[in-house]
């Protein structure tokens, strides 16, 4: 929207034609259509509430209509007028966002806000440089279609509807579920996760320890029955994290357990009306309280490491990562370290969506068997 500089102002002769210059870009400006076009824009912000809101250290927009003409004409008059055309685009984009965003349905609105959260969307802008940032077109179809909650197959409207395969033995919900208007229905079956979820849980585990060993930590995977007994010899019941990353002398070592939640399962809907981390926030409690007191009695830290189908990431994990490539940056300079991070949590979020493509289209064949 803003003009280019006009041909009046380039390398003037002098000081009287630089005058000259400037009084027949202000004359341009104020004839029609170019200076009707501006102070309706003008009009439009002030209306929006844009003037008010638009006033940071980075972008300030011109409080009245003079103001805006003279920036939007003779701009290299300004620093960096460019900061206050991304920043009005910005507002505006996020007002567009949250009308839309008001007006939609309950599961609309926590899946869009889900799809937000922190490295969700890091997969859409992954370059595939190796095996681990490739998505096939199978799955990169689904992760699309899981994103904007439409269906990649086709089924007839008319025909009969398609059940989830566990339906006739598993909870009420699945008996209800159409697949046919619910694709997605197996990433937050209860039966269908015993077994998709378990191998999606295995997959980021992996990613975290290989996050570790790239940061030259030492990362391990507990073995089953690693904390059968606390320090006193006690026996612990159903106490089994995940794995340890061992940060130094200094920094100690730190335990981690790795969960994943689905913000839109029946479940979680109503948790996530209101807030739509509510759901990871609930995980990370429940993981919290159930190993911090394990982790003190072995003089460790502890992490819950939680995270959405989407592939976006509690803030836990987050600075549980964060924490891992500062000790990588503190060896490296900062160039490899941002890359590493970049590929590693990139990777994490693939591996996500690779294994939602396996678990929902698993559970389109065999109903499509039955």
């Amino acid at each position: 929207m803003r003009l280019a500089p006009v041909s009046l102002q380039s390398s003037p002769a002098s000081a009287s034609s630089a005058a000259a210059a400037a009084t027949g870009v202000a004359a341009l400006c104020s004839l029609a259509p170019i200076g009707h076009h501006i102070n309706e824009c003008f009009l439009i912000f002030q209306r929006s509430g844009l003037v008010d809101r638009i006033n940071t250290v980075k972008a300030v927009l011109p409080p009245s209509m003079a103001d805006f003409q003279a920036f939007y004409c003779k701009s290299d008059l300004v620093d960096e007028p460019d900061k206050l055309q991304r920043a009005i685009w910005f507002q505006l984009m996020r007002d567009t966002f949250d009308a839309l965003l008001s007006a939609a349905p309950s599961s609309d609105r926590v899946r869009l806000l889900s799809c937000t959260t922190p490295f969700s969307s890091t997969w859409l802008s992954t370059l595939p440089l190796n095996n681990r940032l490739v998505l096939d077109d199978n799955t990169a179809r689904i992760a699309v279609a899981l994103r904007l909650n439409v269906s990649p197959f086709y089924y007839d409207p008319a025909g009969a509807p398609i059940r989830c395969p566990f339906a006739s033995f598993s909870a009420r919900v699945c008996q209800q579920v159409d697949m046919r208007k619910d694709f997605a229905h197996a990433v937050s079956c209860v039966f269908e996760n015993k077994v998709g979820r378990s191998f999606m849980h295995d997959n980021v585990l992996a990613s975290v320890l290989e996050i570790a060993r790239d940061c030259r930590l030492r990362p391990h995977h507990l073995p089953k029955g690693y904390f059968a007994v606390d320090n006193t010899g006690v026996k612990i019941d159903n106490k089994q994290p995940d794995g340890l990353v061992d940060f130094g002398d200094l920094d100690g070592s730190v335990l981690f357990d790795v969960r994943g939640v689905c913000p839109t399962s029946q479940s979680s809907l109503a948790l996530n009306a209101a807030d739509h981390t509510k759901t990871m926030q609930n995980a990370a409690d429940d993981k919290s309280s159930k190993y911090l007191t394990v982790a003190e009695q072995r003089a460790v830290g502890f992490v819950p490491f939680v995270f959405n189908t989407y592939g976006g990431l509690h803030f836990s994990a987050q600075r549980f990562v964060d924490k891992m490539i500062g000790k990588y940056r503190a060896r490296v300079d900062d160039e490899k370290a941002t890359a590493l991070k970049y590929n590693s949590l990139s990777a994490l979020c693939i591996s996500i969506m690779r294994d939602n493509a396996e678990i929902i289209s698993r559970a389109h064949s065999r109903s499509a068997l039955m």
